[in-house]
């Protein structure tokens, strides 16, 4: 930042609040463009699952894999602070971005259920309040594979119409309810794009962030420092709520 770089990080921003907070002052000082590696926003199932249900009262986001190595990198408490900091963050950043609404609290269960020799959090199970009064459910943890909704899954309820979608990171299905598309699968996708990169946003992304970092307008889908420091934020409440068994006011 100092050299006047734009920055194109992966997430999660930091793993303290501290942290992303520090990044964030920084950024502001330099007054160059940071973008957070969150690249679902960009994905084109995501993109239509949002404008399915542009304004959700009620959410659930589900992100679980296959139980990680304890020598995993990401396991690692000081190098990727466990699941649901490292990767759980995806998710928590996506529940924020629908609702479109700060979240003010969290509520959760969860802990260290299968790896006793880390002092990490692979588990929660959470519950977000937002500043709109929405609400949302989070499951997050490497504790197995959902056979039918896959690594990831979410699902939008907006009173008048409901978009899910199903197996984002293994063969993504969008199906909806009184909203158009009434699906998306990767067969509608451009025949050059009927990929895993761009279903998930990754090229999408990258030429957003060099279009951006070349003078061009803000991309809407960019995820800025506020928000890396939100997710990893919703992630440490979560923490520390299983932890205490109390909420935790954002």
């Amino acid at each position: 930042m100092r050299a006047g770089k734009q920055i194109l990080v992966e997430k999660p921003l930091a793993l303290t609040v501290r942290e992303c907070e520090e990044i964030e002052a920084a950024v502001e000082a330099a007054g160059v463009k940071l973008m957070v590696g969150f690249m679902a926003r960009f994905s084109p199932f995501v993109e239509r699952l949002k404008a399915a249900v542009p304004h959700p009262l009620v959410s659930v986001g589900q992100l679980v894999d296959p139980r990680w190595p304890d020598t995993s990198w990401a396991n690692d408490p000081v190098e990727g602070g466990g699941n649901v900091l490292s990767q759980g963050c995806h998710c928590f950043d996506l529940l924020a971005w629908f609702h479109k609404s700060e979240p003010v609290s969290v509520s959760a269960g969860g802990g260290n259920l299968h790896h006793p020799a880390l002092p990490i959090t692979d588990a929660v199970v959470a519950t977000l309040r937002f500043a709109s009064g929405a609400v949302s459910s989070a499951v997050v943890g490497d504790f197995g594979h959902p056979a039918v909704a896959g690594k990831a899954f979410y699902e939008l309820f907006g009173g008048d119409r409901t978009a899910t979608l199903a197996g984002f990171y293994d063969d993504p299905v969008l199906r909806c309810w009184n909203a158009e598309p009434a699906s998306m699968t990767m067969a509608d996708l451009p025949e050059a794009e009927r990929n895993s990169h761009h279903a998930h946003g990754y090229p999408q992304m990258a030429r957003a962030f060099i279009e951006w970092g070349a003078g061009g307008e803000q991309p809407p889908q960019a995820a800025l420092a506020r928000d890396g420091t939100r997710a990893t934020r919703i992630a440490a409440a979560a923490i520390e709520s299983a932890r205490t068994g109390q909420p935790c006011a954002l």
